[in-house]
């Protein structure tokens, strides 16, 4: 019987030996798991704060393609406009040429009126 009894304290010392080892190792596996946890969080913040700055870099330069093209845009509507006015006034100022010269033919006088001298010297009529 001592030898049964000896051997159950021997078995009793391995097994908690065992459970000891076995229970070290789970804790470092539960304290590496949670290291890794921790920075998988930490790689999230920066992949968001990341993806954060290329949206915002992203909108920005939008943005500026818009107003660029926004510039341009109204730059070729300025020209168009800019354009029409004077062959508008091109086309006025040849109607007006025409209208002096149809009077300087008539040349139109009448014995009672008194041409100012400011019409007169007037060049162009």
């Amino acid at each position: 019987m001592a030898d049964r009894v000896s051997s159950l304290r021997r078995f009793i010392g391995i097994r908690e030996a065992l459970i000891v080892v076995l229970a070290a190792a789970l804790v470092v596996v539960l304290w590496r798991a949670d290291a890794i946890a921790q920075e998988r969080n930490a790689l999230d913040r920066q992949l968001l704060a990341e993806r954060q700055a290329r949206a915002a870099t992203e909108l920005s330069l939008n943005a500026l393609k818009y107003r660029i093209a926004s510039g341009e845009l109204n730059d070729n509507v300025q020209e168009t406009i800019i354009d029409e006015k004077i062959a508008e006034a091109q086309e006025r100022a040849g109607e007006l040429e025409r209208e002096a010269e149809e009077l300087r033919r008539e040349k139109v006088r009448e014995a009672d009126c008194v041409t100012p001298r400011s019409i007169r010297e007037a060049r162009g009529l």
